[in-house]
C-alpha cells in the first residue's frame, strides 16, 4: 500500500467538502431509501492546526432538524488517513450551522467531545478513498433494548460519496439497525472544495 501524501490528504477533504443529496437513489428506490441532505463544511486551519469538516445530516422532510452532527479531523498516517470523530456539546446551539457557515466562526475546540471507537481509517485505492470504522466493536449504541456496535464503510470519489452504516448485535453480529438495502449514494450538489485551507508545515 503506497504512503499517503499531502496531496492525497487535501484531495480527500476537497472531495468530501460540499452539500450532497441522494435524491436520485431515493426516487428510484423509495421503499428502501429516505431522501437525505448531507452538508460537509470545511473548518479553518487554526481550528485543529490541520484539516477538518463540520458535518450535518438531515431528512429531506425536516431539513432544519439534522439528526446527525459531528466534527471530523483528518490526520495523515503513513499508509492511511485517520479521521477522528467528535460529538458536539452545544445542546443544539450550532444546529443548522452547515447552511449558515458564519455561525461556525463561534465553534471552539473545547465544545467538542471525542467519540470512543467511532473513528474511521481511509486508504487511497486508485481514484477513490475507501474507509471503515476502526476495528474492535468499540463504537457502541443501545437500540431497541439491544447492545449494538457500528459497522461503517465509506467511499469518497470526486463528486460522489457512498456510505453504509449498520448497527450489529454485540454478541451475535446480527444487523439491528441501519440500511438493509445497501449503501446510501450521495451526489455533490454544491462544491465547497475552494474553502479547504492550504496545507501548512
Amino acid at each position: 500500500m503506497p504512503d499517503i501524501t499531502a496531496h492525497d490528504l487535501r484531495t480527500m477533504v476537497q472531495w468530501m467538502a460540499g452539500y450532497f443529496t441522494n435524491r436520485a437513489q431515493a426516487f428510484a428506490q423509495p421503499r428502501d431509501f429516505a431522501q437525505i441532505r448531507l452538508w460537509q463544511r470545511p473548518l479553518p486551519w487554526e481550528f485543529f492546526g490541520g484539516l477538518g469538516l463540520y458535518v450535518e445530516q438531515a431528512n429531506e422532510l425536516a431539513p432544519t432538524e439534522p439528526y446527525r452532527r459531528v466534527v471530523l479531523q483528518f490526520k495523515p498516517e503513513r499508509e492511511c488517513i485517520y479521521v477522528a470523530h467528535y460529538a458536539l456539546l452545544d445542546n443544539g446551539y450550532f444546529k443548522g450551522a452547515a447552511g449558515n457557515p458564519e455561525r461556525l466562526t463561534e465553534l471552539k475546540l473545547e465544545q467538542l467531545k471525542p467519540t470512543t471507537g467511532c473513528n474511521m481509517v481511509f486508504e487511497r485505492i486508485e481514484d477513490c478513498f475507501w474507509g471503515e470504522v476502526e476495528p474492535g466493536k468499540h463504537c457502541r449504541f443501545e437500540k431497541s433494548g439491544r447492545n449494538t456496535y457500528l459497522s461503517s464503510l465509506s467511499e469518497v470519489r470526486a463528486g460522489t460519496f457512498r456510505s453504509l452504516d449498520r448497527g450489529l448485535d454485540l454478541e451475535t453480529d446480527e444487523q439491528v439497525w441501519g440500511s438493509f438495502a445497501g449503501p446510501f449514494n450521495f451526489s455533490k450538489v454544491e462544491d465547497y472544495a475552494a474553502q479547504v485551507p492550504e496545507l501548512r508545515d
